[in-house]
């Protein structure tokens, strides 16, 4: 038996759950209405639907799973186990996204003087039965001493089952002194209300079952159920009765669609034993019946029988891998099992970030749709796959690249934030490394033949190419901008994809490839490093979290998100440019390296009990209150374990260099790995975050252990199990040698030069298509891109090229121009060109009047810029197909990456089409304005900075668009370029129709609101009694102005016109 050793760690969680699977046969199930176990029971429960439901604490300290190989065919076992204060807790089933309970625990009673629970009546153990295979025991021994209570859990390796084998001990008396029952609360199909529960007995078996839709689940035992009743949880469970009467005296045969709970006594006989042992199992199927029958056949062999079998198969598992020379062998063992386990067994490959709920027990489990941790990110998914493949599990990596490939790319090469492991996106935002990430483990693990470059590799190196470097999202999923730990993985995918494409003779794609990655890894310093360094007082140049533009150094401010304040950018700082020694784009000796480091020393180190832990970045908000209440959406960030191992691997980095220049502290990376060892619970479970306050027992919050977020993070086990195998290897095995050959070991030289001739820069042209006519070496290989497609040609024997380029869109369009001489060095040039089409329509309107009717100011908060929301000029022009709006701000830029290219307009075009009195929409949406009689509108063009997917076309207040549309942010000229298909607006624009142009402020979704006083996050200089309208800038006809449109002083609600074509 293994049982992990802490200094100065005290047994603390609290003990809860049996784990009941079990079958019954089908021709067994009496067809008609379930009979009672008890006879006094009621068909009914009182107390519908019951009280609010909620998940579980993050915190888990054991997670199992029978052990499958997709090879062997489909699973037979889809089922996971998690354990949490001494109960069981949530068990995922078909797939690791779907949870199906919230709780299952042991009662005790004696029917006379107490009740215990064992969550919170018992001190609580846990151990790793088996050091190579995911088998828990938890211990739970009553506070009085009267009892102790042992559980030890595995799945079925052939039915959907939970089994739990359970001994209770009496040291006070005897077993028949005591009463014990079994409370089990399901959360069936991600939610906890709309499931119904009954209780139904097969022959002399009796079973707890709770359905909803498609899933069901049955408890049972090897010992028979004296009572048994469904409820309501916290009206009719049977709990408060146990509270205050000691016994059990409410039966219900029925509780239908709420929150339901399930309660039954069990039979542990009349002698005078000391202890009474059985087996819990829960079973689960796709009907009641089929949750019978799983149970039941668990419970036809006995436990040890089954343990046996669900042993052997990760024992072999953990035989064919890479053993560590140094640290805990059982820790190793349990965090490539976690990551294993967290593998989906419906769809291989799709492994999700963790078992858990962030703070479950604060979270609202009502409704379904509550992603959690189960979801996969492509970034957490290349951490896990990375690691195993690094220790010889080459077999799950290629099934998380097919996954990548198959399942969660997008059509245009990018991928989701994250995903349910069908492939649905969960939340919709974009991380230009989670495009990066997939690119880079196919290298890593060979998988780059010309299939694979055709259908992962190509697409998402195109999107880089086309969207980067500034991420919307970088690595922590909050800001927009330049972001170190983003671009060294699109600079590292770049060159991985350019040696690709040449090994596939793709020669146009290498070129194009190789020249944006030296192009981006020449303006790193520029981007990302501050000089003013205000943490160093000017001293010492160091790397910044984020930029949100090319100058680290103009002022910005940054706010940051849960809550974490408003702050100028250079003084956020982060160690995510250590990605770049990792991925082998700087030496770890570089100077500004290792200033750097000094620096995060300083500013995010946490000296944990077990060694040096660092923050994600200062004034991070994402984490437990300073109250230790959970995190709501505000908090404060805590120590990250995985951050130590990622020191770990610089540190090893930096002992193949010569060390010109070292930081201040090297902590010596086998070290590093024991403090991660140190942060893991007693069930080997290494957290996401730690507690880095004084002790809190109501919360289990102790010093240097895991919070309420997420336990374990599959990233966390990933990282420790990687850097354990690179201590192993005296190097970092999965730092790509293309990479760090090309900007650290031998440099390139300059390609041939490429000249362009004609046209000029900065031309402006009327037609799509461009020649373009340049000069190279002879017979060289020249790549046109940045237009609708990428243009391949050959200088002929005089070194001259022509090219025919159709520009991507209207406005301004850069076309790089490469050339390549097919092996490993490229030059380029960059041209402009600025596609226009004759204007229908054309204005341009008062600068500085972005003030609504003259009284708006803006948010106090310092994200909000000059000229934000004050448009300049408008021109409308159209081809046989779309019609194109330019709208010129005084400032645009997109702080919070929002989709669109822009994060705090809301802009709307309101189209009267037919110009006639009373025809037509007259309000205006969600800005508090309406139109004159004569300029109601059919149509409504809407471009905001969110992510909810609302920018398009609409007929009606509808808040999904009835068009989509494309829309092209250009942050150096400050421009919007809308694409609006004609058919969308039903037609071309003709004389008489109206346009009016408004620009107010996005707020997560909805329009930013204008207050009578100005706020951090509100315009001020509106009414105090809210007649006013929240458009702060806004297009006239001649003849008004817009000071006298918007006064809702003198018209309330304000009412706006509109601009006819002629």
């Amino acid at each position: 038996m293994v049982k992990k050793k802490k200094v100065s760690k005290r047994l603390k969680k609290q003990a809860s759950t049996i784990l009941a699977g079990t079958m019954v046969s089908v021709c067994a199930l009496t067809p008609t209405l379930p009979q009672n176990v008890h006879a006094q029971a009621l068909e009914d429960a009182p107390g519908k639907p019951g009280v609010s439901s909620a998940w579980t604490t993050g915190a888990k300290n054991g997670i199992g799973t029978a052990f499958y190989n997709p090879r062997n065919g489909a699973s037979k076992s889809n089922v996971w186990y998690t354990l949490t204060n001494g109960i069981l807790s949530e068990v995922y089933y078909p797939d690791v996204t779907r949870a199906n309970l919230q709780e299952m625990q042991l009662i005790v009673t004696d029917g006379k003087t107490f009740t215990d629970f064992e969550k919170e009546d018992t001190t609580h153990e846990i151990r790793l039965i088996h050091k190579d295979a995911p088998v828990y025991k938890q211990i739970n021994t009553d506070k009085e001493g009267k009892y102790r209570i042992e559980k030890t859990y595995i799945t079925d390796p052939d039915h959907h089952s939970v089994l739990s084998e359970v001994t209770f001990y009496a040291l006070k008396g005897k077993v028949s002194d005591y009463q014990l029952l079994i409370y089990s609360n399901p959360s069936l199909n991600n939610s906890g209300m709309g499931d119904t529960a009954k209780v139904v007995k097969d022959g002399h078996s009796s079973y707890l079952v709770a359905s909803e839709l498609d899933t069901a689940l049955a408890v049972t035992a090897s010992v028979p159920f004296v009572k048994a009743s469904s409820g309501y949880a916290g009206k009719s469970d049977g709990i408060e009765e146990l509270k205050k009467n000691f016994k059990l005296e409410s039966f219900f045969n029925s509780a239908e669609e709420g929150n339901v709970a399930q309660i039954a006594e069990l039979d542990l006989g009349k002698g005078r034993t000391k202890k009474a042992k059985f087996t819990v199992s829960i079973g689960f199927g796709d009907t009641e019946v089929g949750s019978i029958e799983s149970a039941k056949r668990s419970l036809r062999y006995p436990f040890s029988f089954i343990e046996a079998k669900y042993v052997i198969g990760w024992k072999e598992y953990i035989k064919s891998l890479s053993k560590p020379t140094i640290g805990d062998g059982t820790q190793f063992n349990a965090a490539t099992m976690m990551l294993k386990a967290h593998e989906d067994k419906l769809h291989p490959g799709a492994m999700i970030a963790s078992l858990t709920v962030p703070w479950g027990d604060a979270v609202n489990a009502d409704q379904g749709g509550v992603g959690g941790y189960h979801l996969v990110w492509s970034r957490d998914l290349y951490e896990v796959a990375s690691s195993l493949a690094a220790i010889g599990d080459i077999e799950t990596a290629k099934r998380a690249l097919d996954y990548l490939d198959h399942i969660q790319q997008y059509p245009d090469g990018s991928f989701p934030q994250n995903s349910w492991i069908d492939g649905t996106p969960y939340w919709k935002g974009l991380q230009l490394d989670e495009v990066a990430y997939p690119i880079i483990l196919a290298h890593q693990i060979g998988e780059t033949n010309k299939a694979r470059f055709d259908s992962l590799i190509k697409p998402a190196t195109d999107f880089i190419v086309k969207n980067g470097p500034f991420t919307p999202q970088e690595r922590w999923e909050e800001e927009g901008g330049y972001s170190p730990s983003t671009i060294a993985t699109e600079i590292a995918a770049l060159v991985l994809a350019g040696t690709i494409s040449r090994e596939h003779e793709d020669y146009g794609s290498a070129a194009v490839y190789f020249a944006k990655a030296d192009e981006w890894e020449k303006k790193l310093e520029d981007w990302l490093v501050t000089h003013k360094a205000p943490l160093t007082d000017g001293k010492q140049p160091y790397y910044i979290r984020i930029n949100d533009n090319t100058n680290p150094d103009d002022g910005s401010m940054l706010s940051i998100n849960n809550g974490g304040g408003t702050y100028p950018e250079n003084q956020i700082v982060d160690a995510g440019f250590l990605e770049l020694v990792r991925l082998g784009i700087r030496q770890a000796d570089d100077p500004l390296i290792v200033q750097s480091l000094d620096v995060i020393d300083k500013v995010i180190k946490f000296d944990s009990p077990h060694g040096p832990t660092w923050y994600r970045y200062n004034h991070d908000g994402y984490g437990e209150k300073a109250d230790a209440k959970p995190y709501d959406g505000t908090g404060i960030g805590r120590p990250w374990p995985f951050l130590s191992g990622e020191r770990a691997q610089y540190e090893i980095a930096l002992g193949l260099t010569g060390q010109k220049n070292k930081p201040t502290n090297v902590y010596g990376s086998k070290n590093l790995l024991k403090t991660i060892e140190g942060t893991a619970n007693d069930g080997f479970m290494i957290p996401e975050q730690i507690w880095d306050g004084d002790p809190v027992a109501d919360r289990n919050l102790v010093p240097g252990e895991g919070t309420g977020s997420a336990t374990p993070l599959a990233w966390s086990m990933a990282q420790y199990v990687r850097l354990a195998e690179n201590i192993k290897q005296g190097k970092n095995v999965e730092t790509p040698k293309d990479v760090a050959d090309r900007y650290i070991v031998n440099r390139p030289g300059a390609g041939p030069e490429v000249n362009i001739v004609s046209p000029v820069n900065g031309t402006v042209v009327n037609d799509s298509k461009v020649t373009i006519v340049g000069k190279s070496n002879p017979n060289t290989t020249v790549v046109l891109s940045g237009g609708k497609e990428k243009v391949v040609v050959t200088t002929d024997q005089n070194g001259e090229f022509t090219a025919d380029v159709e520009l991507s869109g209207l406005g301004e369009n850069v076309i790089d121009v490469v050339s390549y001489d097919n092996r490993r060095s490229v030059s380029a040039s960059r041209l402009s060109i600025t596609y226009q089409l004759p204007a229908f329509f054309e204005m341009e309107d008062s600068v500085g009047d972005d003030y609504g009717p003259g009284s708006y100011v803006y948010p106090t908060n310092p994200v909000f810029k000059e000229g934000d929301f004050d448009i300049k000029k408008i021109r409308a022009s159209k081809d046989s197909e779309n019609v194109y709006f330019e709208i010129q701000f005084g400032n645009l830029d997109n702080p919070w990456g929002g989709p669109s290219g822009l994060s705090k307009q809301l802009v709307d075009i309101y189209i009267d089409q037919d110009g006639k009195e009373n025809s037509g929409n007259t309000w205006t949406k969600d800005l508090n304005a309406r139109f004159t009689s004569d300029a109601a509108w059919e149509k409504r063009i809407r471009v905001t900075g969110n992510w909810h997917g609302d920018t398009g076309v609409y007929d009606t207040y509808d808040n999904q668009p009835a068009s989509s549309i494309n829309v092209k942010a250009n942050n150096d000229t400050d421009t919007l370029v809308l694409t609006v298909p004609i058919k969308a607006l039903g037609g071309e624009p003709q004389p008489g129709w109206g346009f009016t142009f408004v620009a107010a402020g996005e707020n997560n979704g909805g329009v930013r609101h204008v207050l009578e006083k100005v706020e951090e996050w509100n315009f001020g200089g509106g009414s105090s009694t809210g007649v006013h309208s929240h458009i702060i800038d806004t297009t006239v006809p001649e003849g008004k102005t817009q000071e006298e449109v918007l006064d809702w002083k003198n018209n309330s609600p304000v009412q706006l016109p509109t601009i006819r074509l002629k």
